[in-house]
This record gives structure tokens, sequence and C-alpha cells, in this order.
């Protein structure tokens, strides 16, 4: 019984947009290579261990990025190799709302006298 995650079992990197890594400092490319091979050897159906000790990517990371390259790009198609390169962003941006808590001015005041009198006992 394969322990793989099941629906990692069926991905078609063939349709995945392809990357010029060669445009890459040397070691951007050669971190870019090996998440790329790390990918292709799962797909493959080699042993995560195997991956792990030729690509120096771990399982976490492996199925990470994984899972980012199936994530839908901006332009219809599947992420692919473009989610293992380092630094870029599958999500865009948002923001997270602040809680509007309503405090009285009353309930703040005390807050701060309370605060004032802390410090004031440690002198």
């Amino acid at each position: 019984m394969s322990r793989r995650k099941p629906e990692l079992q069926a991905i078609d990197v063939n349709a995945w947009p392809t990357v010029a890594n060669t445009e890459f400092e040397e070691p951007v490319r050669r971190m870019f290579q090996a998440r790329r091979q790390a990918i292709l050897r799962y797909v493959a159906g080699e042993p995560i261990r195997a991956i792990e000790k030729s690509t120096n990517f771990n399982r976490r990371q492996l199925y990470r990025g994984l899972e980012r390259a199936q994530t839908v790009h901006a332009d219809g198609r599947p992420f692919g190799f473009r989610a293992l390169i380092h630094y870029v962003r599958i999500a865009d941006y948002a923001r997270c709302v602040m809680c509007s808590c309503a405090v009285s001015t009353a309930a703040a005041v005390r807050l701060v006298r309370s605060l004032s009198c802390l410090n004031a006992s440690r002198r």
C-alpha cells in the first residue's frame, strides 16, 4: 500500500508551464532545479526518502511545492514549476481587517491609570 497522498498521485506535469531557469543566478538556479527534480521524481513514483536524500528537499517542502504548483494562475493554467521559484507569490496579498472594538473613553482612562500604577510600583 502506498502512503502517498491520493490527490497527488495523478499529477500531469507535462501540462505545467515551463520556466526559463537559465536566466536565474547560479544559487537560485541550483535551488530551483533541485525542487524541480524532487517534483519530477515524486511524480515518477520514486520513494520519498530517496528524493529527500538526493535533493535535500524534505517531504514537507515537497508536498507544499506540489500543492502550490497545482494552484491556478491568473492566466488560467496551473502555476506548475513557476510555483517553485523562490519568493514567488501564488496568492494575492490580502490585508487583514483590524477588529473595530468599541472601547469607551472611561474604560481607556481606567486602563491607562492601572498601567501607570503598575509602573509606579516597579520603581
